[in-house]
């Protein structure tokens, strides 16, 4: 499965279980980079100084699960808000 079937998918399903999370997800992640990195298992994360970006980093990012990336969507996503 590609990666963004499975961004589409993660967002389809964070709308289906929580619309106020599917929002907050909407509003807060500008922008979403998207690292391979063969050291990495799976990470995501955010940086102070640019609130809205939302990195995601993984060994092979079109192998994440889904369930991963709402996980990492709606943490993120948080951080935008503190």
């Amino acid at each position: 499965m590609g990666l963004q079937v499975i961004l589409n998918d993660a967002l389809n399903k964070l709308k289906q279980i929580s619309h106020i999370q599917h929002c907050l997800v909407s509003k807060c992640t500008l922008s979403l980079v998207i690292s391979e990195d063969a050291a990495l298992n799976f990470s995501s994360s955010t940086h102070g100084l640019y609130i809205g970006r939302v990195t995601i980093g993984a060994r092979n990012c079109s192998e994440i699960s889904v369930a991963s990336i709402m996980d990492a969507l709606v943490h993120e996503s948080i951080h935008c808000l503190l």
